[in-house]
């Protein structure tokens, strides 16, 4: 047999917290994996489109001579319709006949999306750009508020130069008027970062 090695008591406690904390470091790696695994699988959870709805839009880019590239960086102040902020949040943009949809981020009231896309110009003189809430535990998505631009007026300036800043988001209330939409924070509203760029001949088959 191979020969006990002897040791301090100093040395043998220092080995001794050395390894429960490995080991309390792998069950706490375990425990984020499992929860990464379940937020991962609840954020692929998207509820389709409503079937009239998707009948009038395509998520594709089709081929044109110029673009409008529009970066959805994040939003910020969600108002928070559950109790612990948990719900899935999206924005979805469209334009004439053109549809796009973010990834899904979850437990979070500031989302970052950091997602660009190429909406084909001519034709199309509106813009608009909505956030939506899913719920935790799955049903109808919900649109929480939503910012629209007039093309010809942002070209003008997107043209000479990209364009980007916080957009306030419009909203409903309870008397069928349209206001900016208030956020979590106290007299804030809730906002998306958004930038704009002008792209000419940019398209193929693998856009």
């Amino acid at each position: 047999p191979p020969p006990k090695i002897k040791m301090s008591a100093e040395l043998e406690n220092k080995m001794l917290k050395d390894e429960l904390s490995e080991l309390e470091g792998a069950a706490k790696a375990e425990e984020r994996w499992i929860f990464q695994d379940i937020g991962d699988a609840l954020n692929n959870i998207i509820n389709p489109v409503e079937a009239d709805e998707m009948k009038n839009y395509k998520n594709i880019v089709p081929p044109a001579e110029e673009y409008l590239s529009v970066a959805v960086v994040e939003a910020r102040n969600v108002p928070a319709e559950d109790l612990v902020g948990a719900n899935a949040h999206f924005c979805r943009i469209k334009s004439g006949k053109v549809m796009f949809n973010t990834g899904h981020q979850q437990w979070t009231l500031n989302p970052q999306f950091d997602h660009v896309f190429l909406i084909p110009l001519g034709g199309n003189n509106d813009l608009v750009v909505e956030l939506y809430e899913t719920p935790l535990l799955g049903g109808a998505e919900k649109r929480v508020g939503w910012v629209e631009f007039n093309l010809v007026r942002l070209l003008q300036d997107v043209k000479k130069e990209p364009v980007s800043g916080l957009q306030s988001l419009r909203t409903k209330n309870a008397a069928g008027e349209t206001v900016v939409l208030q956020g979590t924070a106290p007299e804030k509203p809730c906002q998306l970062m958004l930038s704009f760029e002008f792209v000419r001949n940019v398209h193929d088959d693998r856009v």
